[in-house]
């Protein structure tokens, strides 16, 4: 008795389409509707704030690319379909392209809903208003404010400084909590997937541990060179510079590419100055490391 060999099984890219496209539909959907309620980036971020383990920035990334995969699927989708779109075009007994009211009211609710978003009117405006409700209703019983802007991914020397706290103390304490803190250039936020901890969590046991604080003596060095550094500033803010306004938001790869800048040139002068540095970090962020102003830091990258 003879048996036919198996044909193998086709694979209908058509019918991949389909699912593919349904499947990023409701990832894109799913996370929408996580990243709606979800705290604001610097709330999210200081306080340490993650859903299933994965952080705001990694759902960011999630709906992101989703979403691009989800356009790529609805073009294919289009294409596939195509002959079918055309038909819903048509009139049904001439065979000819009308204006069929099927697509007048699915313009005209697009319309309507861009529309509406830009302009909040109700039930809009009350939408996005639950949403930062539902955003703040994470920690509104907990005071989150960070000591200042990206205090979390500041490095620890820079953060000690700032807040008039001492850098040995906060190693030791540190390194008492079993955390493995090699060096001052780590940030809070480094140290929260070792440690455990959020970025306020970890602040607030470095505030109240009295190993932390400065003696009276440090304190008055610090207010002495406080003085020398703002007469410093002055001089620097009236001094004529070259050094454009509003440098550190911007990345330095951003940087680079606004200003005519050669990016391999500018990590290599950095990294000869013992700047350490990559070409996504904010220049704010560099020039804090670096303990200069983002426009003597732009003044390094420029070769002036």
């Amino acid at each position: 008795m003879s048996t036919k060999p198996s044909t193998p099984k086709r694979f209908y890219l058509r019918a991949f389409t389909s699912l593919f496209l349904t499947f990023m539909a409701l990832i894109t959907i799913l996370t929408g509707l996580l990243l709606y309620v979800v705290p604001e980036g610097k709330v999210a971020r200081w306080a340490g704030w993650s859903f299933w383990g994965i952080d705001k920035g990694g759902w960011e990334a999630v709906h992101t690319i989703c979403a691009f995969a989800f356009i790529i699927a609805t073009i294919l989708h289009i294409i596939y379909n195509w002959k079918l779109l055309l038909f819903y075009l048509k009139d049904r007994t001439t065979r000819a392209f009308t204006l069929r009211r099927e697509l007048v009211a699915a313009v005209g609710l697009t319309v309507f809903l861009c529309w509406g978003s830009i302009a909040l009117f109700p039930p809009f405006g009350s939408i996005m208003q639950l949403g930062d409700n539902l955003k703040d209703a994470w920690y509104e019983e907990t005071d989150i404010q960070a000591p200042y802007g990206h205090a979390e991914q500041s490095p620890l020397r820079v953060l000690a400084n700032r807040q008039y706290m001492d850098i040995d103390g906060i190693m030791t304490v540190l390194r008492e909590m079993g955390i493995p803190v090699a060096s001052t250039e780590q940030s809070l936020e480094d140290l929260q997937p070792v440690s455990g901890f959020s970025p306020m969590q970890l602040y607030d046991i470095l505030e109240n541990d009295p190993r932390t604080a400065r003696s009276s003596r440090d304190l008055e060095q610090d207010h002495d060179d406080t003085e020398h550094h703002d007469r410093d500033a002055w001089d620097e803010e009236h001094r004529e510079s070259s050094a454009p306004s509003g440098l550190g938001r911007l990345s330095l790869e951003e940087v680079s590419e606004m200003y005519d800048i050669d990016l391999h040139r500018a990590l290599q002068e950095l990294e000869e100055k013992g700047i350490v540095a990559s070409r996504t970090e904010s220049i704010r962020l560099i020039a804090e490391r670096a303990e200069v102003s983002p426009s003597q830091l732009y003044e390094i990258l420029a070769g002036h």
